[in-house]
């Protein structure tokens, strides 16, 4: 069963429909539905422009990956995550070191994943 909107997902049933201006006899009953129909569509239009705005300004923001992949053989520093990483971090979070030693790319696995060779520097055998 697949379900056409968040709307039957939560209530598991259709939405109401909201019906058009349709004539009646009593003059106050008819000019009370006019308003009433003017006001939804105003307030439809009104809703729409601003989703519009809305994704405008997002769009502004979010281009894509802004960054060019790495490619093999390059050499990266690996972000540190100071409040996961607490066997890396001093007492001081914020003076403390952002990144962490440089790695080389072995193999690109997508656009913003790699996977790195270990760092095998001589200082490092030595600790």
């Amino acid at each position: 069963m697949f379900l056409d909107t968040l709307f039957m997902l939560v209530y598991d049933r259709d939405p109401s429909k909201l019906l058009s201006y349709m004539p009646v006899k009593l003059d106050t009953v008819d000019q009370a539905l006019i308003n009433c129909d003017s006001i939804l569509t105003i307030a439809k239009t009104g809703l729409l422009k601003a989703q519009q705005r809305m994704k405008l300004q997002y769009d502004k923001g979010h281009q894509g990956l802004s960054f060019a992949p790495f490619a093999p053989g390059d050499w990266v520093w690996l972000r540190i995550h100071p409040h996961h990483q607490l066997s890396i971090i001093r007492q001081t979070h914020k003076r403390s070191p952002k990144f962490f030693r440089p790695f080389q790319i072995k193999e690109a696995i997508g656009p913003a994943a790699s996977c790195i060779l270990p760092n095998t520097s001589s200082n490092e055998q030595n600790s």
